[in-house]
Order: structure tokens, then sequence, then C-alpha cells
């Protein structure tokens, strides 16, 4: 029961005591965290790159349709406001036309109050003649 308390604290020394073996092994303790740094930077850039190798052909066609549609969507409303130009031009002019045409009525009406017969009086003498 004894040796139970002695070594009641084993637990939480193993893993010094294994990482101070594995340091000693590796020429001490900075030498073996810069060993550790070097191993992990080498193992995450390798898969970074791995990562980036394999989601390039969906990033590169991701941009692609994005660049299609983009310029799919400029023509769809280029076009868009190019019928509405168009529809507006016909509009204007056949405002143009009825205000035009409202003109010359109006000038027709003018000119036809303007002219009035001339009134021609007849004196007795000329009805007894007739």
């Amino acid at each position: 029961m004894k040796e139970d308390k002695k070594m009641g604290n084993y637990e939480n020394i193993r893993p010094y005591a294994e990482f101070s073996r594995t340091a000693k092994e590796h020429g001490g303790v900075d030498n073996y965290l810069n060993e550790l740094q070097t191993a992990s930077y080498d193992a995450g850039a390798s898969d970074t790159l791995q990562t980036v190798v394999q989601l390039a052909p969906f990033v590169i066609g991701g941009c692609l349709g994005l660049w299609e549609g983009g310029k799919w969507i400029c023509r769809k409303v280029s076009d868009h406001f190019a019928k509405c130009k168009e529809a507006d031009k016909i509009i204007i002019e056949s405002a143009k036309e009825a205000i035009k045409e409202e003109v010359r009525k109006e000038e027709l009406r003018e000119e036809k109050e303007s002219i009035q017969p001339e009134t021609v009086k007849y004196s007795e003498s000329d009805y007894e003649n007739y």
C-alpha cells in the first residue's frame, strides 16, 4: 500500500519524464523544440500545398463561372436598357408627330377664321335688274 502512495503521482510525472528523455536524445530541450517546430511547420506547409493543389480546379472553375455569369448579366442589363431606350424614342417620335399635327390643325383653324368671305352690299337697284 505504501508503494501505491509513492507511485500515485506516476501518471502526472510520466509525460515529463518521457519528454526529458526524448529531449536528451536530441541534444537538449532547445534543439528538440526547434526540431519539433521545423517538423510541424514542414508538415503544415506540405498539407497546405496539397490542399491548394486539390482545390485549385474548383477555385479556377468558380472564378471562370463568376466571370462568365457577370458578363451575361451585363449583356442582359445592357439589352434591357437598349430596348427601353428604343421604346422611349418611339414614344418621343409619336409625341412629336402628335404635336405637329395639333399645330397644323390650329394653323388651319386660324387660317379659316382669318379668311372671311367678302360681304358685298347690294343696293336695291341691283336687285331690280334681276
